[in-house]
């Protein structure tokens, strides 16, 4: 077998992921996953990419917020080449606010991503 010019540990969303942008870019790949496909992180409960909160902004956030950008385009490749729904939605999110901090939390972060996501 010849080797690859990547090998990509994971078989969940991100590595799988990883491995269709690269073989389109003409790259060889090999996948290992000792757990399975979809075992890791993928298997869990919340199924988000965000750059978590939008206030204390920083250079981390910015690439994952880029990065979010990005799915708007990779989606719908992947299910044009798979003739299967990806599932993908910018659908947001609804969080419960019990107290009074927890509203002026909120609005702060809605303030705040208004800036930083536009």
């Amino acid at each position: 077998m010849a080797i690859p010019d990547l090998t990509i540990r994971g078989a969940g969303i991100f590595g799988l992921s990883i491995a269709w942008t690269a073989l389109n870019r003409g790259a060889t790949i090999r996948v290992i996953d000792p757990a399975g496909p979809g075992h890791g992180a993928s298997g869990g409960i919340v199924g988000a990419l965000q750059p978590h909160t939008p206030d204390v902004w920083n250079d981390k956030k910015q690439f994952q917020l880029d990065s979010l950008l990005l799915a708007r385009t990779f989606w719908p490749e992947v299910e044009a080449a798979s003739g299967i729904s990806t599932g993908y939605a910018r659908a947001g999110r609804l969080q419960s606010l019990a107290e009074e901090k927890s509203v002026v939390l909120a609005r702060a972060r809605a303030q705040a991503a208004a800036e930083n996501w536009g």
